[in-house]
């Protein structure tokens, strides 16, 4: 059957007109083709090489654009540092097996350079980054590197609506030539919805722009060479401001059981935290310069274990303070309030050539910390750093004690604290062991005390209400009571001991006061000044270190 000469002539124009489109998309796509392949792919290469200035090197095995597909694919892309042109400045390595932009839209970019993608998708992404000695902060006239610098050339805008990346090799180093990383990452994932780059996020100093950015690292781990602890956590999730840690673990990397002759290892330290929660925190700042800014830390369930060991030597370590633990922290670390909640803390003291020691537990813990920070260009640098507690002794006694530390005077810091009605009984545990002596009965009705801690001794006043107090002494060698220690407590309860207070109508107010000791912990020093101050109030003879 032939066709009518009218429809015919259709069929012929339109197959015409077909045909020249279709041509017109193949002379299009190899026009893309022949400028990806000569020009783009180079281009960005020297762009990267020029805005860096030489410090960074770029290579692109292949670069190809797909306008039926609506993608850009690359392969073989690898960044990587190749000078120290800005020693402050942190350094980064990454690449791609492959990788490549899916569905952007055509007409937004050939009318207006602006890309829009949909989606991402890669293989084999590795990413290192070489931390900055420095905190982040820079000068009035200082510039950031930015991506926006290295796409502005060719598009005005970058918006891609999804990006999910999981099981990247992320590494963090400490210095450019480190070799074992003090954070990696094989099991992570990466989601961001709606990231913009334009000129906006760039006169703002920032990378990107985006609706919803969440980072998860499941067992994370931090750990430096040479340190002491290790930092480890079940799951890490980090957002634009907040960062939050699950399952928290600090332990140390030595055997406390094993303690050397010239006393260099220091006392245990083992901390388990159920959540971390940065809040306000800026995260770049973190893997780039190693610093922690951020307006509230809130820890959850913390249990925290101390354990001291006793050795007699004269050639004693001089032990970290609180400020020297602040300063000497691996990090920079400035946060507006920290606040600990149902917390617990045991502190365990062994003399030496001795197989108990002495326990105490300050159980449900609220604390609340204002002040900390270590950057000295803060303008809150001389502010002290203020520690507010609220616990339970042993379950049983309820104490209130703040501390302040002078974050400029190191090891100076004033204590002042509360106790309410307690039978004396509840302290047997810590008291035995160490002082050697054991409460049998009595009842504190309230406690009080104030004392400076020097760097040469400690000085203050305590005063504790208490009646019917009866101990008995122990041999210190045992630990147990015997025939000789009994008469000595009956002739002590005669002759010395004060079983009561106030007595007689009269409050005694006793000093504190006991020397400082560089090679202990700042728990071991406020407990001994408080118990040179009971020893005074229940009349028992001053003991020295």
């Amino acid at each position: 059957m032939r066709h009518p000469p009218k429809r015919r002539r259709y069929l012929r124009l339109f197959l015409i007109t077909l045909a020249v489109v279709a041509g017109l998309a193949v002379g299009i796509q190899l026009l893309f083709i022949g400028y990806v392949n000569s020009r783009l792919r180079t281009e960005l290469e020297d762009e990267v090489k020029e805005l860096s200035g030489g410090e960074y090197e770029l290579t692109i095995q292949s670069l190809r654009i797909n306008i039926f597909t609506q993608s850009v694919f690359f392969k073989g892309v690898n960044l990587h540092p190749v000078a120290d042109v800005k020693p402050d400045e942190p350094k980064y390595a990454g690449s791609f097996k492959e990788f490549s932009f899916e569905d952007f839209h055509l007409f937004a970019y050939l009318f207006g350079r602006n890309l829009v993608v949909n989606n991402i998708k890669y293989a084999e992404l590795s990413i290192q980054v070489f931390r900055s000695p420095g905190n982040g902060k820079k000068g009035k006239n200082a510039k950031r590197f930015s991506p926006y610098d290295i796409v502005k050339k060719h598009v005005n805008s970058l918006r891609i609506k999804k990006i999910d990346i999981t099981n990247a090799d992320i590494r963090v180093y400490e210095k450019i030539k480190e070799t074992q990383p003090s954070i990696s990452s094989v099991d992570n994932e990466l989601h961001i919805a709606n990231l913009r780059i334009n000129d906006s996020t760039n006169e703002a100093g920032k990378w990107f722009v985006a609706d919803k950015l969440g980072l998860l690292i499941n067992r994370f781990a931090y750990q430096r060479k040479g340190d002491l602890f290790s930092f480890k956590a079940q799951r890490l999730f980090a957002t634009d401001k907040d960062l939050q840690l699950n399952n928290a673990l600090i332990a140390p990397l030595y055997k406390a059981v094993k303690v050397k002759a010239d006393n260099d290892i220091p006392d245990s330290l083992r901390v388990h935290i159920a959540e971390v929660l940065f809040q306000g925190l800026n995260p770049r700042l973190f893997i780039e310069h190693n610093a922690f800014y951020a307006r509230r830390l809130q820890i959850k369930q913390p249990d925290i274990l101390i354990f001291h060991y006793q050795i007699d030597n004269r050639n004693h370590k001089r032990k970290n303070t609180l400020q020297d633990v602040l300063h000497k922290l691996p990090f920079t670390i400035k946060v507006e309030s920290i606040v600990l909640d149902k917390g617990l803390i045991t502190y365990k003291e062994l003399e030496k050539d001795k197989t108990i020691p002495g326990r105490i537990t300050f159980n449900d813990l609220h604390a609340e910390i204002s002040g900390c920070s270590n950057d000295k260009m803060s303008s809150s640098a001389k502010r002290p750093l203020i520690m507010k507690v609220s616990t339970m002794v042993m379950h049983k006694a309820k104490l209130d004690v703040t501390y302040t530390f002078p974050l400029q005077q190191n090891g100076e810091f004033d204590a002042m604290g509360h106790l309410k009605a307690v039978q004396l009984r509840v302290f047997n545990p810590i008291i035995e062991p160490l002082a050697h002596f054991t409460m049998k009965s009595g009842q504190v009705d309230s406690m009080w005390f104030s004392f400076h801690g020097g760097q040469t001794e400690s000085k203050g006043k305590m005063m504790i209400a208490y009646h019917d107090m009866k101990i008995e002494l122990l041999n210190k060698k045992t630990g147990e009571k015997d025939a000789t220690h009994k008469v000595l407590s009956t002739l002590a309860h005669a002759l010395i001991l004060k079983e009561e207070n106030p007595s007689k109508g009269k409050l005694r107010i006793a000093e504190i006061n006991y020397p400082a000791d560089s090679s202990r912990t700042l728990f071991f020093y406020s407990w001994r000044s408080l118990l040179s101050g009971l020893r005074e109030t229940l009349g028992l003879p001053k003991k020295s270190k």
